[in-house]
């Protein structure tokens, strides 16, 4: 990948994220990567996934019993780039093989097999299947380019990536229950700070996923 690909793609993901329809399911993905690192890290703490919420505006929301609080509560914001990293190292690897199809795939069912397991309510269920289509669809061969499909999952990677920027920053001076604020109950540092690093983690995984793009060169 070149550079120029690189910011042409970033560009892309900014654009199409800021779009108020076509960018929702961009969010979406972000979300939904959000809820699951919130629930994935819940079940490898010792508790359980009680169901997963995907809301139209973009929001969403784990539910789960048990587990250790303060990596379930950090676990949101600081998964969401980790997945979106992954997706765009895996995205844009090497030209001579074909591995977008795959890696599709593998989102695709697993949003699917979260959505069985977690989804409890119809917008949730919609949300996903809306976001099972979007992956799989492409790869029915008379639709199928491999080229667009692999540009596809890079704007998908930078998409989660820019937007876990973007998120903690609604934190900074929210009142009520959320990420931070829970994270300030449990270490007694201020929510503010935990925003901090949450946008200081997602900008280092923007940074890496350029530096990949450098190596490559």
């Amino acid at each position: 990948m070149s550079a120029l690909r690189f910011w042409l793609l970033l560009l892309v993901a900014a654009v199409l994220s800021a779009l108020p329809l076509i960018g929702l399911p961009l969010r979406w993905a972000g979300t939904f990567f959000h809820e699951l690192s919130h629930g994935l890290m819940a079940a490898a703490t010792g508790g359980d996934i009680v169901r997963i919420v995907l809301r139209t505006d973009g929001s969403g929301l784990c539910v789960f019993t048990g587990g250790w609080g303060v990596p379930v509560a950090f676990a949101g914001y600081a998964g969401a780039p980790l997945w979106g990293l992954g997706i765009f190292a895996l995205a844009s690897g090497d030209s001579q093989r074909d591995d977008a199809p795959i890696l599709a795939g593998l989102l695709g069912g697993t949003v699917a097999i979260t959505a069985l397991l977690y989804a409890r309510d119809a917008v949730t269920i919609v949300i996903s299947a809306l976001l099972v289509a979007l992956l799989l669809l492409p790869l029915r061969r008379r639709w199928r380019n491999g080229r667009a499909l692999q540009a596809g999952l890079e704007v998908l990677g930078l998409a989660v990536m820019l937007d876990a920027v973007q998120a903690p920053l609604a934190l900074f001076g929210l009142s009520g229950r959320h990420d931070g604020a829970d994270l300030a109950a449990h270490t007694w540092l201020p929510a503010p700070l935990w925003a901090g690093l949450w946008c200081v983690l997602a900008g280092a995984c923007l940074w890496l996923a350029w530096r990949r793009v450098r190596a490559l060169r």
